[in-house]
């Protein structure tokens, strides 16, 4: 990836201590973690404009650190409840798309957030929302960490945490209209807080007969993804609809049958925020196959697996799904695969 140089970066940032000296505040966002977030905004801005083709929309509070520090970009509510009442810093960035204000501190080991829990400093990747409004915001580790943690080395990695970032910011886009549908079937039936994108995978894979249907299905979309005759992508992927339709009818009928809506939900959400991620990839030079086998991770989260099998499949079919799947209102996952399969 392209690296803006330290003395180049020097220049595009103006720092203004609060309780700290200006040498000191300059040294606690190194200047390649600068680099970084401003690369990874301007790549998620291109991702926004030239691939996903979606209407501009306004950063979301983001929260990334390191090992000893925090950083706050466009922060919401909540966040005066956060801050120290000193030694905390200004730190003013340019990526391409304008100027990106960060506020940080000493986070001492633990990283606290708007929602009130607190991370420690590990690899970390997620969206939430602020309850008292719903703002969604997005918190990260920065690359060190992510080079000391992860088995994933040299410009490999580096290309990785870049759509980590651009699968978490798509999250972002989706979280009003895919999350309020999402609390709305987690309140209907009772299952708490305690569940994310894999509930269908932890409460029916140890099933006999789900995870061997699973597999088949996810191996028929990823066929068909590579698949460079159309038809014969479009064949596979009905096969896989198929054999999606009877694993379902076998494991979440009857009164499991809202964990087949739960499963397209969180199919819709992470297959879309991967394919984004692939994209990104690809950007930094990654050929498709790697690009694939990055995203497709340790493979233990089957959602995300199926998921971007499901996006890169829709994708050789039907290339217009985008707009409405990162739109305001939720797309329901069987009409688009439908329409995807239509002869």
């Amino acid at each position: 990836m392209t690296q803006t140089s330290t003395l180049a970066l020097a220049a595009l940032l103006t720092i203004a201590p609060f309780g700290q000296e200006q040498d000191t505040a300059g040294k606690a966002l190194a200047p390649e973690d600068r680099a970084w977030i401003e690369h990874a905004v301007d790549g998620w801005e291109r991702v926004c404009r030239d691939i996903l083709r979606v209407a501009p929309a306004p950063l979301p509070w983001m929260i990334f650190f390191d090992e000893a520090h925090v950083w706050h970009a466009n922060a919401g509510p909540g966040f005066d409840a956060l801050q120290p009442t000193d030694g905390a810093w200004r730190v003013s960035l340019a990526p391409a798309s304008g100027a990106l204000p960060l506020v940080g501190w000493a986070h001492g080991d633990g990283i606290r957030l708007p929602t009130g829990d607190t991370v420690p400093p590990a690899i970390v990747a997620f969206t939430s929302s602020v309850e008292a409004d719903g703002t969604a915001f997005l918190v990260l580790s920065l690359p060190a960490i992510w080079r000391r943690d992860h088995s994933a080395k040299g410009a490999r990695l580096d290309a990785l945490t870049l759509a980590v970032f651009a699968h978490e910011m798509s999250h972002t886009r989706q979280a009003e209209a895919y999350g309020g549908r999402i609390t709305a079937i987690a309140e209907e039936h009772g299952l708490g807080d305690d569940f994310d994108d894999d509930v269908v995978q932890d409460r029916f894979g140890t099933r006999p007969g789900f995870a061997a249907a699973y597999a088949e299905e996810v191996e028929l979309f990823f066929r068909a993804a590579a698949e460079d005759d159309r038809e014969l992508c479009r064949q596979l992927a009905e096969e896989a609809v198929r054999l999606m339709g009877e694993r379902r009818a076998a494991h979440l009928a009857g009164e499991a049958a809202f964990y087949a809506e739960l499963e397209d939900l969180f199919l819709l959400m992470e297959g879309a925020a991967n394919w984004a991620g692939y994209r990104v990839l690809l950007n930094e030079g990654l050929p498709p196959e790697d690009a694939q086998d990055v995203m497709r991770g340790s493979r233990t989260s089957w959602t995300q697996e199926e998921g971007l099998a499901i996006f890169l499949t829709v994708d050789r079919l039907l290339p217009d799904w985008r707009a409405c799947v990162f739109g305001a209102q939720v797309v329901e996952l069987q009409e688009l695969l439908a329409e995807a399969t239509a002869r």
